[in-house]
């Protein structure tokens, strides 16, 4: 990864409009592989974002919300959440989304923060990806071993419940 300064820095209602703004990057992103369209005004809506901010959201839900910056720029964000996504499955903690933006893919940007959220929040982790997505799987399953050893599960869930790759494990 070079000479880069890459810092994990957990955001406050007083980031939600970078969120905001980045999310549309992501978002446009993320349309290649889920089909989403944005709206009649041209933005992607994003409806679980005011969550992070709330008392429930952050005390009952576990979300929290955390800017990624390479030499003090911002570089995208990761969302977390604790509690499943899927049922049955027993996590503590799962990542909403994870983005980072083009400039700083593939230069490990993604994997070292993954590994600092790992250790900041220890327990059962669910990681989900949509099933066009080979990038992220790929991606998730490399860094989900290095954190592991290599010691999870992965299923492969079929709608309803989600549509694509899902990795068990335990930090």
């Amino acid at each position: 990864m070079g000479d880069h300064v890459v810092a994990l820095v957990e955001a406050n209602e007083d980031n939600k409009t970078i969120f905001e703004n980045l999310m549309q990057l992501y978002q446009y992103d993320s349309s290649e592989y889920n089909g989403e369209d944005c709206n009649s005004h041209g933005r992607y809506l994003y409806t679980h974002l005011d969550h992070y901010w709330t008392g429930d959201g952050r005390e009952v839900e576990g979300r929290r919300a955390f800017l990624i910056t390479v030499d003090g720029k911002l570089a995208g964000f990761v969302l977390i959440i604790g509690f499943e996504l899927l049922p049955d499955t027993s996590a503590d903690h799962s990542v909403a989304e994870l983005f980072v933006m083009r400039k700083w893919r593939r230069k490990g940007i993604g994997r070292q923060v993954m590994l600092e959220i790992f250790r900041r929040y220890p327990g059962r982790w669910q990681i989900t990806q949509e099933r066009g997505n080979r990038k992220a799987q790929a991606f998730w399953r490399s860094v989900v071993a290095e954190a592991t050893g290599g010691d999870f599960v992965e299923i492969d869930s079929l709608p309803p419940a989600w549509d694509g790759p899902v990795q068990l494990f335990t930090v």
